[in-house]
């Protein structure tokens, strides 16, 4: 399969001409073709700004065709059958893996993107969301031998008192006597 090779116009088609004809265009890959709007006529190239391109004519139908990936063309071409002319500028940008985004491409990827975002923001909401206490037997309360409320503390007894934590008393002369301040 092709690699995909498309073509990004940057300002394809400004026609110069007040006339209600316009050029087609044709885009496949790397290649432009424009056929002009007047019968019997032939192209010619008036300024060559920029690009590495071929250019081919064949009667009403010019074809460009850029050399590089990602060669930006640009130049003014005339159309003339004799009397009467039309003028195109073409300024192009041909890459290999360009995709062309629609309007329906586009707004499938925003909605797609909205319903991925809210379908997370749900999901963290219930997560997150607060659980009813549940009982794990004895009763309604939850009596059972796990079933303690999370809610306020239970009155529990005063701590054992420890020896090993007890506060210094003034004028013990033990271990800890020396941590002291001294008076100099």
């Amino acid at each position: 399969m092709h690699l995909g090779v498309c073509l990004a116009a940057l300002g394809l088609v400004l026609p110069l001409s007040s006339s209600s004809e316009l050029h087609k265009v044709g885009i496949s890959g790397r290649r432009v073709t424009v056929t002009c709007p007047l019968p019997n006529a032939n192209w010619k190239l008036v300024n060559k700004k920029k690009g590495n391109y071929d250019v081919t004519e064949e009667n009403e139908i010019l074809t460009i065709e850029a050399m590089n990936n990602m060669e930006v063309v640009k130049g003014d071409f005339t159309c003339q059958n004799g009397t009467a002319s039309r003028k195109i500028y073409l300024q192009i940008k041909a890459c290999d893996d360009c995709v062309d985004l629609s309007i329906g491409l586009v707004a499938g990827i925003i909605v797609a993107d909205l319903l991925i975002t809210l379908g997370i923001m749900f999901l963290v909401y219930y997560c997150s969301s607060k659980k009813p206490a549940t009982s794990f037997g004895g009763g309604p309360a939850g009596g059972g031998a796990r079933g303690r409320t999370r809610g306020q503390k239970v009155d529990r007894p005063p701590p054992v008192p420890n020896p090993d934590y007890e506060p210094i008393r003034k004028g013990q002369r033990e271990v800890y006597a020396g941590l002291e301040p001294r008076a100099f």
